[in-house]
């Protein structure tokens, strides 16, 4: 996550928040921790996404809740 924040630019315009996109509150904490940053959000990308390299048959029902949590669920 640094070096993705790194390659961006500068480090005074970037906020990075660790966490499980799928929970409401890594959203509810990312917003927060934009608007003690920078004062207000413009824009929040919430660029988050999985997909599983395996052949669809192999794939479990863990597997689908967390493509769907992840994929899902995060951007909503």
């Amino acid at each position: 996550m640094t070096q993705a924040a790194n390659a961006l630019g500068n480090e005074s315009r970037i906020a990075t928040i660790p966490g499980e996109i799928c929970i409401k509150e890594t959203g509810v904490w990312m917003t927060q921790v934009a608007r003690d940053r920078f004062g207000r959000v413009d824009v929040l990308v919430n660029n988050a996404g999985v997909f599983g390299v395996k052949p669809f048959l192999e794939n479990t029902e863990e597997d689908l809740d967390f493509y769907i949590d992840s994929n899902l669920i995060g951007t909503f």
